[in-house]
């Protein structure tokens, strides 16, 4: 981190800091998200409509239209 500034990609230690704390929190959010979208796969895949489905039967007859 020290030589980051001297690289030229960034001006000052200050900026390599804000940068590195921008993208952990992007990374917090995408992980809550992912933590949101399985759990909501998870109550999708239990869900009484889901009994008959196929995702193979699917497949073909969407490659037979």
């Amino acid at each position: 981190m020290r030589n980051s500034p001297c690289t030229g990609l960034y001006n000052s230690s200050s900026e390599v800091v804000r940068e590195a704390l921008r993208l952990w929190s992007e990374q917090q959010q995408y992980k809550k998200k992912m933590e949101l979208l399985r759990a909501k796969l998870e109550l999708a895949e239990q869900s009484p409509l889901l009994d008959n489905f196929s995702m193979d039967d699917l497949i073909k007859e969407l490659d037979s239209e």
